[in-house]
């Protein structure tokens, strides 16, 4: 999937320890500064700092936890702390007026808690709200479809459902293929699992990444042949596997 991350990468790229230096001295001389003590909670956050950013914030007035739920939220989030995050974020976006990184993060603290319907409904949303063609359309459309995957396999009995969208990246497809296997559909998803391995093989990763990302393509081609009855086919990837892991 792609994540909140990316946002807080796109923000201008600096020296975050020097930041977070400078954020301390100045806190010295003003300790009440919000604009200050959200710098140094960024900088804890772009510093991987999680369990830092929670004690910071437990430490200042309510007026700036208030300030920070999306921050808080997020270092819930990459902690593992699931329940958590959940209970300081907005258990229903607004609408329109909600930020992009909040309704990102609401969005994946839904997924890795299996609520996939609303995180599928939250993305789908989002898709709505940016422009046509952008990265970012790009790595929505990615995200609905895991999500539209997971919540396939979660009602296996319930028809096929359609995946939006031009399958122009090997993420596109390989999602894609997952929703057609929880659907039955096994040769269309060794099609796409191949159209998938293309796409993967002809993109702009690295040697070490492309072969990452074919570990998982693979498998679930390997495990499509064993339904399949392909019983070669499926041996053959997994002696691939083997030798690749």
């Amino acid at each position: 999937m792609a994540s909140l991350a990316r946002l807080l990468r796109a923000a201008t790229i600096e020296d975050h320890e020097e930041i977070l230096n400078a954020a301390n001295i100045a806190l010295k001389d003003s300790p009440d500064d919000a604009s200050v003590h959200r710098a140094r909670v960024v900088a804890l956050l772009k510093l991987d700092r999680f369990d830092d950013v929670l004690r910071v914030l437990d430490g200042t007035s309510e007026k700036m936890r208030a300030a920070c739920v999306a921050e808080r939220g997020y270092a819930l989030y990459k902690g593992g702390k699931l329940e958590e995050a959940r209970a300081c974020l907005p258990s229903q976006l607004a609408g329109a007026e909600e930020s992009l990184a909040m309704s990102h993060l609401v969005a994946q603290v839904a997924y890795r808690s299996e609520n996939f319907k609303y995180a599928h409904e939250i993305y789908q949303h989002l898709a709505s709200r940016v422009g046509q063609g952008s990265l970012e359309e790009r790595d929505l459309m990615i995200n609905t479809t895991a999500a539209l995957a997971q919540l396939t396999w979660q009602n296996r009995g319930a028809a096929d459902i359609a995946v939006p969208g031009k399958l122009d990246t090997f993420e596109l497809a390989y999602n894609a293929a997952c929703a057609a296997i929880a659907c039955g559909r096994l040769p269309r998803a060794s099609s796409l699992l191949e159209r998938a391995t293309r796409l993967c093989d002809s993109s702009d990763l690295s040697d070490s990444e492309k072969q990452a990302e074919m570990v998982s393509i693979m498998a679930q081609q390997a495990y499509v042949y064993s339904l399949r009855g392909m019983k070669a086919e499926a041996w053959a990837i997994y002696g691939r596997l083997s030798g690749a892991m």
